[in-house]
């Protein structure tokens, strides 16, 4: 869809909410932002990310903490543009997920289906994600984040359209774990239920073969 319309459409929404729905009903996602690691290099949409790296902190009080970064930025690859994070929180089996983006700070312990606020990032700005698992102790935590177009609408920011959704999947299993790697699962195929490969990103079940050889089944918004 074309920015300028987009933008038009924002603006009229201001007088009447109805007409503009809030999500595009377009199969292909928006690439205005992107999920990039901290070389810079592009995580692909459907990417499974896995965090096993756990990091030691001194709480202040003479105690520690753990926190599991995930190590992940979000591009703006055009003109300035808003956004905000949808994500589903699907596993946490103790502590706490962390989201810091764009700019206020939420943290969630239960599953369920979350929004972080809305926010602008400037143009080629590349900024933090700064997402991580705080676990009380061994165990996962799974989140599937999708960045959402946004229009910044001054009291509010409106969703747009739907761009590149990324699970991230982290795992506390032992202290051995300190300054271990972090796995990026890319998707290099996908195909409808009935085996038809797919050229794009389509809303519904899909069936996801990654870079390892593993084939699941996805949800995709």
């Amino acid at each position: 869809m074309n920015r300028t319309l987009l933008h038009s459409l924002a603006l009229a929404m201001t007088m009447s909410i109805a007409a503009l729905p809030a999500l595009a009903q377009d199969d292909e996602i928006d690439t205005t932002f992107e999920f990039v690691d901290a070389d810079g290099n592009v995580v692909p949409d459907g990417s499974i990310v896995t965090i096993n790296k756990a990091i030691e902190e001194d709480d202040g009080f003479g105690g520690t903490f753990v926190q599991m970064p995930s190590g992940l930025y979000v591009h703006n690859t055009d003109d300035d543009a808003s956004l905000l994070v949808n994500y589903d929180l699907r596993r946490i089996d103790n502590g706490n997920f962390q989201i810091c983006f764009p700019s206020s700070c939420i943290s969630r312990s239960t599953k369920g289906s979350y929004k972080t606020t809305g926010g602008t990032l400037k143009a080629d700005e590349t900024r933090n994600l700064q997402t991580e698992w705080l676990p009380d102790s061994y165990g996962q935590c799974e989140a599937h984040l999708q960045i959402v177009f946004c229009v910044d609408l001054g009291k509010q920011f409106e969703e747009i359209t739907n761009g590149p959704a990324i699970t991230l999947r982290f795992v506390y299993a032992d202290p051995a774990s300190v300054q271990s790697t972090v796995q990026v699962l890319r998707p290099v195929a996908r195909y409808a239920l009935d085996g038809t490969p797919l050229r794009s990103t389509q809303r519904g079940i899909q069936l996801v073969r990654y870079s390892d050889g593993s084939v699941r089944k996805v949800v995709q918004k």
